[in-house]
């Protein structure tokens, strides 16, 4: 079972925006921030009800969830509650390192975090987390990222071939 639900609430842009409608900026803002808290609680709370009952009928059952690393959300109360029962382990990696790109085609690091139940899962992923060398080249072998920003940032929301190709590999060695 892979869980990817909306981040919306938790994401640092969501952030600059909170702070911007504060001065009078986005004065629709408020209005979207509690749509966005309520529709995290519902999906959150039907994967965590849907993860239990596989995990407690399937056989062989295993479970990942993702979202972007840096994502406030994973400090959320019931998120924390649920990954420490779970018995999850994590695997952060860039998105640069499995596909994601701007609109100019231009690599986009966007920190990720899967947790899983699954050994394969967090093994594909292992190798995955940009680095840059002394000369200052990005493991994708870029010198500069693109931010995930304007256009560019529901892009990042989707996951490219190199990423599902992983993830199917993965469970296929499950």
């Amino acid at each position: 079972l892979w869980g990817a639900i909306p981040c919306t609430a938790g994401c640092s842009w969501h952030r600059v925006n909170k702070a911007r409608a504060r001065q009078g900026l986005l004065p629709e803002f408020f209005e979207k921030h509690k749509r966005t808290w309520k529709d995290f609680r519902i999906l959150f709370k039907n994967f965590v009800e849907l993860s239990s009952i596989v995990q407690k009928n399937v056989a062989y059952s295993k479970i990942a969830f993702e979202w972007p690393q840096f994502n406030d959300l994973w400090r959320n109360k019931q998120v924390k509650l649920w990954l420490a029962a779970a018995n999850l382990q994590s695997v952060c990696f860039n998105g640069c390192m499995v596909g994601v790109v701007s609109k100019r085609k231009k690599p986009i690091l966007k920190p990720w975090k899967v947790v899983t139940d699954c050994d394969q899962i967090v093994q594909a992923f292992l190798g995955k987390k940009a680095v840059k060398n002394k000369k200052g080249v990005c493991s994708c072998g870029t010198k500069k990222h693109d931010q995930a920003r304007g256009g560019d940032t529901k892009g990042t929301g989707s996951y490219p071939s190199k990423m599902t190709d992983l993830i199917h590999e993965a469970i296929r060695k499950a």
